[in-house]
């Protein structure tokens, strides 16, 4: 794969940041799922992928995991494999249909192939390429999806909790192939230093707190958490742990795993960003938190900036903060003058040094 150049200016922002050193402005992270922004910015481009470029560039998005388009809030329709409605799937054939099938589930041996590395590296490149040179692509794909196994499997939640307390042995085997395949993954990401940060994103709360129990996620998750990113964290990339909702019960525990960072950082859900860049900021690099639940989508233009202009006075002073919405991507819902004045916001308040 050849090198394929990113924006001097767009890099050197982004390292001095994640190494906790003030840059020329805050950086934007961002991952677009807006069609009026792709209609406003690319209003003739058929291809998707390169509206979103565009649209990446005219906002001055510095960083970004991958843009969205997506589907109409009445798409209903029916695959072989899948019923489709809207952003929801269900599996017309899942890998569990009853309790017998995990009981006597044999994990697979999971095994490295050229195959797959030279497949993983055209989908990185393929993606990298479309957004450079204005904005860098980093991967959101270093977690095992730890309690995703509920519904992406067709165990249910019902199943699931009843296992987890009464046989957690059966989880566990398919939370050691994912982690394995994930290990896998994030080797070849390090291996050949694809970008200096990734993303693990797993879905541990909600607004009101954790799903399951601290002392649950402290036994099963935190120690494979651990092993999953430590191919990343030899190579020297950073680790930005994703995830919606209220975390400060396991913050402490997600720190002492190595991870980096912390994403989105919901206000709406409790986590103040000021609390935490003071206790933690000289250990994590944050990104977050501009209110995506309330000031984004039902907001004035205005309050989309002062909403701005308050996140950086409270968290971007000294570097170690990215901007980006609280809902980690930039939802369908928001109005098109509030997006425009959340990134006109940032280039205007987000020039270093910070006013606190």
């Amino acid at each position: 794969m050849g090198e394929i150049y990113i924006n001097k200016d767009v890099e050197t922002r982004i390292i001095k940041s994640i190494d906790h050193i003030e840059p020329d402005r805050v950086p934007i992270w961002e991952a677009l799922e807006s069609p009026i922004l792709y209609n406003h910015f690319a209003p003739n481009e058929k291809n998707f992928l390169k509206a979103a470029s565009i649209s990446c560039e005219a906002l001055g998005i510095d960083m970004t995991y991958g843009c969205m388009f997506p589907p109409s809030p009445d798409e209903e329709y029916d695959t072989p494999n899948v019923h489709v409605s809207c952003q929801t799937h269900w599996s017309k054939h899942p890998q569990f249909s009853s309790v017998n099938d995990i009981i006597n589930y044999k994990p697979r041996i999971v095994k490295r192939t050229q195959e797959f590395v030279d497949r993983y590296m055209e989908s990185f490149y393929q993606l990298k390429e479309a957004y450079a040179p204005h904005t860098m692509y980093v991967s959101q794909g270093a977690g095992f999806d730890f309690l995703g196994i509920a519904h992406g499997t067709g165990i249910g939640w019902d199943v699931f909790t009843t296992l987890l307390y009464e046989a957690p042995h059966l989880l566990e085997k398919i939370w050691d192939e994912r982690v394995d395949y994930a290990v896998m993954r994030n080797s070849i990401y390090a291996e050949y230093q694809l970008g200096p940060v990734m993303q693990f994103c797993e879905d541990l709360a909600y607004k009101g707190g954790l799903l399951i129990s601290p002392e649950h996620i402290r036994k099963y998750f935190i120690p494979r958490l651990k092993r999953t990113i430590q191919p990343l964290k030899d190579a020297g990339i950073k680790l930005i742990f994703h995830c919606d909702g209220n975390l400060m019960d396991v913050l402490e525990d997600l720190i002492e795993t190595g991870i980096d960072g912390l994403n989105p950082i919901d206000p709406s859900a409790g986590m103040d960003i000021g609390f935490i860049k003071q206790k933690y900021g000289h250990k994590l690099i944050l990104v977050g938190n501009v209110d995506g639940s309330r000031i984004l989508p039902f907001g004035t233009p205005e309050e989309v900036r002062e909403e701005v202009a308050s996140c950086i006075s409270k968290a971007s002073y000294g570097g170690g903060h990215l901007i980006q919405c609280s809902c980690g991507e930039l939802m369908p819902d928001v109005p098109l003058e509030n997006a425009l004045a959340y990134f006109d916001a940032v280039r205007e308040f987000g020039k270093y040094p910070i006013k606190l």
